[in-house]
């Protein structure tokens, strides 16, 4: 539709030439982020544009191309909405950390929960096969909340035995925790789950709504090359001007970033990456998902040097993990997928 086709968005030199101080692309957006290029293609296209032409505009006469929107209106549409996907971003893994932290110790509760049970109650005794059934395998979220059910239902009826006996015996606690208490901390997770899930969903909204923006930017500064092209011919000061802009005429697509080793350390699993993949993206993201627990990936930014490190994870999941790259002229390209099953603490 506009200069430079096969999708390549305009490249900016971020030029003031004295001609009313204005420059025709602005890079202050971008340079206030790095320039870097990051999640959804926002960050990316603005590390790579450093702006909005349409910004320059109303410094350059704006008033030939009033068809388009006020300057700068869409370029600090789309730095809004990288705004809300850093917040977004980090209360969801603010969220996730809460979760993940008590799943966590129910995990290692239960074990010694089931350990203090089982020495309290004789073989002989008929509450020993209830006990027994303690010994469930923590095998992911949903594993680990109904052996914590479980948990609290049998310490309660060994708690009522012991009341029950002549002279009463004082209900068990375990590390210094009553099962009262047990009990109260394991229904505060339901709305922690809750609170997770919630914040998930904002974070999917959020990057949709970036890469939109991201998009529209893209799409009028095509737009606004082509317009401002046809307005200002060639010779004229507005028109040679547009000679110093960059257009990438031969942007070629990212290529497949690939992961060369998933490496378990402790609970975690380190990614490293080919350093000779990943040519021309400018957007670069690891994804990962653990089985039964997500529903979609979960996105990080890609260190392409020292490599990712994702975790910590439940021993026994099972996480899956690809990257997935993109520029100006495809947004997306991903690598396969590779499943690394957790085993124990290295």
């Amino acid at each position: 539709m506009a200069a430079g086709g096969g999708g390549a968005c305009l490249f900016a030199a971020g030029m003031a030439a004295g001609r009313g101080g204005a420059a025709l692309f602005t890079a202050g957006r971008a340079g206030r982020r790095g320039g870097t290029a990051a999640r959804g293609g926002g960050r990316g296209f603005l590390a790579k544009t450093g702006g909005c032409g349409l910004c320059a505009g109303a410094g350059w006469g704006g008033e030939a191309l009033r068809f388009f929107p006020p300057a700068g209106e869409i370029c600090d549409s789309l730095t809004w909405w990288l705004a809300q996907s850093d917040t977004a971003d980090g209360e969801l893994a603010t969220a996730e950390r809460a979760v993940s932290g008590e799943i966590a110790s129910f995990k290692e509760m239960n074990v010694a929960i089931a350990a203090r049970l089982d020495s309290e109650v004789p073989d002989t005794d008929l509450l020993q096969k209830r006990v027994d059934q303690l010994y469930l395998k923590q095998t992911g979220e949903d594993a680990i909340e109904r052996r914590t059910e479980l948990t609290i239902v049998i310490w309660k009826e060994v708690n009522a035995a012991r009341a029950a006996e002549a002279p009463p015996r004082l209900a068990l606690t375990v590390r210094s925790t009553t099962v009262a208490q047990y009990d109260t901390r394991y229904q505060a997770l339901t709305p922690k789950k809750g609170t997770r899930d919630v914040k998930d969903g904002v974070v999917h909204a959020k990057r949709s709504a970036e890469l939109t923006a991201a998009r529209t930017l893209d799409r009028w500064n095509k737009s606004w090359h082509q317009a401002w092209k046809s307005e200002f011919p060639a010779g004229t000061e507005k028109g040679d001007a547009l000679a110093m802009v960059h257009t990438e005429e031969s942007t070629p697509p990212p290529q497949v970033l690939l992961i060369t080793a998933v490496v378990q350390q402790g609970l975690s699993l380190k990614a490293t990456y080919d350093p000779a993949s990943g040519a021309h993206a400018t957007v670069l993201e690891l994804l990962y998902k653990v089985t039964g627990v997500d529903t979609d990936y979960r996105r990080v930014r890609v260190n392409r040097e020292l490599g990712n490190t994702i975790g910590p994870f439940l021993e026994n999941q099972v996480v899956t993990l690809r990257t997935d790259v993109g520029n100006s002229r495809d947004f997306s390209e991903q690598s396969p997928e590779q499943s690394v099953t957790i085993g124990p603490a290295v």
